[in-house]
């Protein structure tokens, strides 16, 4: 694995609350979104006021009335791939969670879970730094298992909803390779979008691993296994799409 950092975005620095005003037939209601703006190296945006967004709704533009920092505490939720697929990935996913807890744990809840083999709580949603720290010790690549994304990603979700989360936002750590998970890209992106979950995702790749001919996993640009890589990469590609992660 080449020796890039895996950095983690601060979540908390790039939000904005949009107030804005929707008509109906009976009467003018005020409505919030919040919104992420980074610059094309995604570096947060500083200083935009209402005349800086165009919100549409139904073809119809809507005005902009507010622009604050989303400071609300945000229920994340970070999700590690410890499958056997990452024995070179591991200590980035390591050191990118543990600065990630540094600074995001106390204001924000933040749960760990592993989706090598079935998806497993490693720390339920906690405030607490120590033991999200003690957490990230559980963090590494188990032999003989295979990664299960997309059922990690299904299950998160209902916590979610379950739990009534206000913020709730979803980071996932992968790298290459394919997806066993018994629940299709399309309903997950679906539950996403309904549950009005933030999606982001960070995916390590090992260039030495990516000429299939040599590929441990075989021919999965047209081989029998090509649509669990197809079903795991359109989670990871849209789902930040559709979530505005």
């Amino acid at each position: 694995m080449p020796r890039s950092h895996c950095r983690l975005i601060s979540l908390a620095a790039t939000g904005l609350v949009v107030l804005l005003t929707s008509q109906t037939k009976a009467q003018t209601l005020e409505r919030e979104l919040v919104v992420t703006v980074v610059d094309r190296d995604g570096t947060p945006v500083p200083g935009l006021g209402p005349a800086d967004f165009v919100v549409r709704e139904d073809g119809a533009r809507r005005e902009a009335l507010r622009v604050s920092a989303d400071t609300e505490p945000r229920q994340i939720a970070l999700l590690v791939d410890t499958s056997q697929a990452t024995d070179r990935a591991i200590a980035d996913f390591r050191n990118g969670v543990s600065a990630f807890i540094d600074e995001m744990a106390g204001h924000h809840q933040i749960a760990l879970i592993s989706y090598g083999g079935p998806p497993r709580i490693l720390v339920p949603s906690t405030r607490a730094v120590a033991r999200l720290r003690k957490g990230v010790g559980q963090v590494f690549a188990q032999a003989g298992t295979a990664a299960y994304l997309l059922d990690a990603m299904r299950e998160t979700t209902a916590g979610f909803t379950k739990n009534e989360a206000v913020r709730p936002v979803m980071v996932v750590l992968a790298v290459e390779g394919l997806d066993h998970s018994h629940v299709d890209s399309r309903t997950v992106l679906m539950r996403l979008e309904a549950g009005a979950v933030a999606v982001h995702t960070v995916v390590l790749i090992d260039r030495q691993r990516l000429t299939f001919g040599n590929s441990r996993f075989g021919d999965l640009a047209t081989g029998p296994l090509a649509r669990w890589r197809t079903e795991r990469d359109r989670g990871l590609s849209h789902a930040p799409l559709i979530t505005g992660g």
